[in-house]
């Protein structure tokens, strides 16, 4: 069910005082967090962000870097030894505990179940953010493990604001196999749900969450950005003799399944001039590696690791076909939309991907792009070998496929459904 389907427009969210809870903030590829912390901010809404630590970004021009650092509160959460984690809570209450002492003495004595003492202190470190004068409206924690902290600080009496809380992919997998008894008061306490799938959506429903309270809000991509990127890549002749460029961008961890876009790419090496670029880092990047090389496409095949979002935007711009295997871990972690997809369809590029979470919900096969099964290395290779054969298919799902992107997962448009989400839980 869309968005638009659920709310009615609204009046605005006028001076609100929002409270962003991020695990790492800036961050280096949630692009759809800067994206929503803009709208915040256009909206002229009182902003904060509380991250759990400090990471490095190299999309946010300097001006607009120091605008959201002047709005952060660093959690520390490496507390490597139990007299520094006693210095650090004992400096925070002396700086703040005297604004809601009650509060600070649940965190501390128990109510908040934590098996161990780090866990104790972690748990008052939590709370020090919303030790201020000036109270939340609206907490929105982009994972669920935020969200629960969130209900239980709420629970304590730290704040009374509503809180909203983003589901994705492995948020999902952590709820269905996690122990009931650490999800459940959030299913009923948390004001509203924001799945990034309509998949998503169907399974919290199923897990017991009110209906009312589950609103489905893709993650968006910047057209601007997109736009900017294209104009600044380089010429390229897409036709003749020369290379076919193969583009994935995505973590390497097990769930991208590029061990099956490794063995698709070795199946096409005796029939194409392939070029493979592999953008992205991870705990599988060795083991990665050496199975190109076992596969004997070492050559083909390059390794870039992270890289600014703008030049990776760059990479996708100038390949053939965008590929992403995404399939369920051996552990069950799953995908929810990946926006490196959305980004590709949005330039116009072909896509080879698999009908996998809710990667469905945004690639129709044979109309906006080519989906597999799961763990299919044959399936990709016959899909990449039919768009290698015949430009004008690739231009015509290239084509679809930037339609349906444009139209709906552009970050105007969405922000504008955030910010009716807003209006709705302070109503």
């Amino acid at each position: 069910m869309s968005l638009t389907q659920q709310l009615r427009p609204t009046d605005g969210i006028g001076k609100a005082h929002i409270t962003f809870w991020v695990n790492v903030f800036p961050p280096r590829y949630e692009s759809f967090i800067l994206n929503q912390l803009r709208t915040v901010r256009d909206a002229g809404c009182e902003l904060q962000i509380i991250a759990g630590r400090q990471g490095s970004s190299n999309s946010l021009a300097v001006e607009e870097l120091s605008f959201f650092l002047a709005r952060t509160t660093f959690l520390d959460a490496s507390l490597p030894s139990r007299i520094g984690r006693l210095t650090q809570v004992a400096t925070r209450v002396l700086q703040r505990g005297w604004t809601n002492p009650r509060a600070l003495a649940g965190a501390a004595v128990g109510r908040i179940p934590q098996q161990r003492f780090g866990g104790r202190c972690r748990a008052i470190l939590d709370s020090m953010p919303f030790l201020s004068r000036s109270r939340p409206d609206i907490v929105h924690c982009q994972y669920a493990t935020l969200g629960m902290k969130a209900v239980e600080l709420r629970r304590l009496g730290f704040f009374r604001g509503r809180i909203l809380t983003a589901v994705r992919g492995d948020d999902m997998t952590s709820v269905e196999q996690g122990d009931s008894s650490t999800w459940k008061a959030w299913l009923n306490e948390c004001d509203l749900f924001l799945p990034v799938s309509d998949d998503f959506r169907k399974r919290l429903i199923e897990l017991g969450c009110e209906a009312r309270k589950v609103v489905t809000l893709r993650s968006a991509i910047d057209l601007k950005a997109i736009r900017q990127a294209m104009g600044q890549s380089m010429a390229q002749d897409k036709s003749g003799n020369r290379s076919f460029r193969l583009v994935t961008v995505g973590r390497l961890v097990e769930k991208k399944g590029i061990q099956f876009a490794l063995q698709a790419v070795a199946r096409l090496k005796s029939r194409y001039d392939i070029r493979y670029d592999i953008i992205g880092d991870g705990a599988l990047r060795s083991e990665l590696e050496q199975l190109a090389s076992n596969l004997g496409i070492e050559d083909e095949t390059r390794f870039h690791g992270w890289l600014p979002h703008g030049q990776a935007l760059r990479s996708i711009a100038n390949c053939d076909v965008f590929l992403l295997p995404s399939c369920t871990s051996s552990n069950g972690r799953q995908e929810g939309i990946p926006n490196a997809v959305k980004e590709a369809m949005a330039m116009g590029i072909a896509v080879v991907s698999t009908s996998h979470s809710g990667i469905p919900e945004l690639v129709e096969h044979g109309v906006s792009g080519l989906l597999v099964g799961e763990r299919d290395s044959i399936g990709l290779a016959d899909g990449i070998a039919s768009l290698f054969a015949s430009a004008t298919v690739r231009l015509r799902l290239g084509q679809a496929a930037k339609d349906h992107v444009t139209r709906t997962y552009d970050s105007q448009l969405l922000g504008q459904e955030l910010r009716e989400l807003y209006a709705r839980a302070l109503a």
